[in-house]
């Protein structure tokens, strides 16, 4: 081995007399038009290895004022002229660099010295080269009621997982919002709390429900605890409240409890009866959809359906009822088995109610099995598979080829589409196809049916049902005879309510899938005043109906799918926190992971134990190419 010989670099300390960090770009939001500085009296190591809490300044790069401070003692380490003399080094070494640097300097004798740089990577960008300001609002951004300041999208995101445009939004928000107030306010639990609150937010084109009306709710309701709204939407609550208080004992609560108990009772007794009368809804205007389609409905029988959507709100006000009632089911099954049998974590009460049986949102998964079988079960439709990778290319051979194993699969699959076409990737969201309007989507989840080792639906719900009854056997004789026949009662309700509100689930989604036809023979009809097919995703029913009455021009259209677009873009490349409380936030792409070494705690939906690479998947669009990069690299 040659050796070489290199010159050692001894640099001369720096006494300085206040040290630090800046930024020429904010590398939380990648804002460039400022300077953050971090200082700390002393060396500077203390503040790179975060051993003191620095003073922070915001400098602006065009004007050289200091837009924002914060001192962690009594007086800053720097003054605003050194505080300006350290963002006009950091900027010189950016011009030098010509991109975003992070530098180390050191203050000394009234003078910055340059201690080190680095490029800024990984920095947050939008779609036109720019990146949201740190000050950054979205227009459709909900406006934060202090009543009720805390809002999660730990439920609803699994729903509307990532950005949704205000279109859906708009229809989401509308029924939903009308389906949880229709709850609270019909049993008496939200009297009189002055102007209405917003249960669905909007933050970042993310949706959000608010936790403080529902604990609101709770707090107004004998009997009732907090804790259950802030698990179902958050997490373990930080602390603890009981159901009854003292203070619920007295007459007038102790009425009002008894009141809404009745009316909430009175209205658990009604599900079966809505639920009837929801599909008999659906399939009155199903026959109407079929006999008289929305390419024959006038613009003003359009604009009726998608600024009012009657025949959406119904289901979607029954389906929320069956939601609150499993959820108040399945909480108060939670509590018994926690103080009866030591149920911390859930598991025992989340096996007590699987195995439901027949159940709505799995029959897609049956029938994927099916369709899978009768690729595997021939040569020639393996090696399609096999061979072609692209979904839209073979859905297109097998709809032309003439074998009797095409065609088998070719009528299997139109089978399928009819009987599951409302349903898909990301199936609430409008800009998401469906599988009937895109049933090439089908072959993409026929393929997971293909891989080693896919087990078949109905395997999995005898195995579901079998834990089940093993769970029964062993929970029940455990619980005092007393209270055995209530926890059976409760364990009964879970199981009705959860597969009422899988039901009614299934159904809002054939109503939404009637909703799409309805957008998309606007689209057509607009087609003359939309730049892209997909521009319409990015107006309000309201501006969708002007657009049809022709009070809305191509230009103005145009307008304001752009700007709409631009904080669209923003808003796919940042992360928002689960919660917003207060204020509304942002942070950069990738900044909430979670930290190396971390224990993740939750309950376990699949039996045994894997282990494996895993991957976090934040958009269920990418599922695919992640689970390709994670099997190169087993």
């Amino acid at each position: 081995m040659r050796e070489t010989g290199g010159a050692v670099i001894v640099q001369q300390l720096v006494e300085a007399e206040a040290a630090g960090v800046a930024f020429t770009l904010d590398p939380v939001t990648g804002a460039r038009d400022r300077v953050l500085v971090d200082a700390a009296s002393g060396l500077g190591d203390a503040v790179v290895g975060g051993r003191v809490t620095p003073d922070g300044f915001v400098v602006s790069k065009t004007s050289g004022e200091i837009l924002e401070r914060r001192v962690a003692n009594a007086r800053p380490c720097l003054n605003e002229d050194a505080v300006r003399a350290v963002a006009a080094l950091a900027q010189q070494v950016d011009a030098h660099e010509g991109a975003p640097v992070d530098i180390e300097w050191a203050w000394h004798d009234g003078r910055a010295y340059l201690l080190q740089a680095r490029p800024i990577t990984g920095v947050l960008r939008a779609a036109d080269g720019g990146a949201p300001p740190a000050d950054w609002t979205p227009e459709l951004n909900t406006r934060i009621d202090p009543r009720f300041p805390l809002y999660s999208n730990g439920n609803v995101g699994e729903i509307l997982p990532g950005c949704v445009t205000p279109l859906t939004y708009s229809f989401f928000s509308r029924g939903v919002e009308r389906a949880f107030r229709d709850v609270c306010e019909s049993v008496g639990s939200m009297p009189d709390v002055g102007p209405d609150p917003v249960v669905v937010g909007f933050f970042f084109h993310r949706v959000y429900l608010n936790v403080s009306y529902f604990m609101t709710a709770a707090d107004n309701s004998p009997g009732a605890t907090r804790d259950t709204a802030y698990e179902e939407l958050i997490g373990p609550a930080p602390e603890r409240h009981p159901a009854w208080s003292a203070g619920d004992l007295l007459p007038w609560r102790l009425w009002r409890g008894f009141r809404i108990i009745g009316r909430y009772l009175a209205m658990q007794g009604r599900l079966d009866a809505d639920i009837a009368a929801s599909h008999a809804f659906f399939e009155e205007n199903r026959q109407r959809f079929a006999t008289h389609p929305p390419s024959g409905w006038r613009a003003d029988e359009l604009i009726e359906w998608l600024q009012y959507d009657h025949a959406g709100l119904r289901p979607a006000i029954i389906h929320i009822r069956a939601s609150q009632f499993a959820n108040s089911s399945f909480a108060t099954l939670r509590g018994l088995t926690r103080r009866l049998l030591g149920d911390d974590t859930g598991s025992v009460a989340s096996r007590l109610v699987t195995g439901i049986g027949s159940i709505a949102s799995a029959s897609p998964a049956a029938g994927l099995y099916d369709l899978a079988r009768l690729v595997t079960a021939d040569p020639l439709l393996r090696g399609w598979f096999r061979d072609e990778p692209d979904d839209e290319r073979l859905f297109a051979r097998i709809m032309a080829d003439t074998d009797p194993a095409s065609a088998r699969l070719r009528g299997a699959l139109q089978d399928f589409v009819e009987r599951f076409g409302h349903r898909g990737l990301r199936e609430t969201d409008f800009r998401s196809p469906c599988w009937r309007e895109r049933p090439a989507l089908v072959l993409a989840q026929v393929r997971q049916h293909l891989e080693p080792g896919s087990v078949p639906p109905n395997d999995i719900a005898e195995r579901q049902a079998a834990l089940s009854a093993e769970a029964q056997a062993k929970a029940l004789p455990a619980v005092p005879a007393w209270r055995r026949g209530w926890v059976t009662a409760i364990i009964a309700a879970s199981r009705k309510h959860i597969a009422a509100r899988e039901e009614m689930k299934d159904l809002l989604l054939r109503f939404i899938d009637l909703t799409r036809r309805v957008i998309a023979e606007s689209q057509a009809r607009l087609s003359d005043m939309l730049r892209a097919p997909d521009d319409i995703h990015f107006l309000v029913p309201s501006e969708v109906a002007a657009a049809l009455r022709g009070e809305l021009d191509a230009s103005s259209i145009a307008d304001v799918v752009r700007r709409r677009r631009r904080k669209f873009d923003w808003s796919s490349r940042i992360d928002v926190p689960r919660v917003q409380e207060g204020v509304a936030r942002f942070v950069a792409a990738g900044q909430e992971t979670v930290p190396a070494g971390a224990e993740l705690r939750g309950v376990p939906v699949s039996p045994g134990v894997v282990e494996g690479r895993a991957c976090v998947v934040l958009d269920p669009g990418v599922a695919a190419s992640c689970q390709e990069m994670c099997s190169s690299r087993r």
